[in-house]
């Protein structure tokens, strides 16, 4: 199935990048507002692993704005729905969760977690 949902991605970079998009991990802190367009945008082009990061669930609040935010989801985790939702557009994608926080100041988490990719999270300088 991979090569059915990445036809249009290989024609506009080319089916060796596609390949390339697959051995990536990215790792993304927050999959609120910024972040759950991101981890969406990063699934559907192909990258082959993802790490989502967010210590959040869902509230009433986030539904007008957040790709993850459904009636249904309201009071779950935000990175096990977003890896839900990554699952049903591609499966072939690997998505690791960890529902933690990030602290900024010492950049450390409150749990482990490997290294910095990317930062969808407004608090993050």
């Amino acid at each position: 199935m991979k090569k059915e949902y990445t036809q249009r991605t290989a024609r506009l970079i080319g089916q060796d990048k596609v390949d390339e998009l697959d051995t990536k991990k990215v790792l993304i802190f927050g999959v609120g507002g910024v972040g759950s367009a991101v981890v969406e945008a990063l699934g559907r082009a192909g990258v082959g692993h993802l790490i989502l990061v967010d210590a959040d669930v869902f509230d009433p609040s986030n539904v007008n704005r957040q790709l993850g935010a459904t009636v249904q989801t309201i009071g779950r985790p935000k990175v096990e729905v977003m890896k839900e939702r990554l699952l049903s557009i591609n499966p072939d994608i690997d998505v690791e969760t960890h529902a933690t926080f990030y602290l900024p100041e010492s950049h450390q988490a409150s749990s482990p977690i490997p290294g910095p990719i990317t930062s969808s999270m407004p608090s993050i300088r």
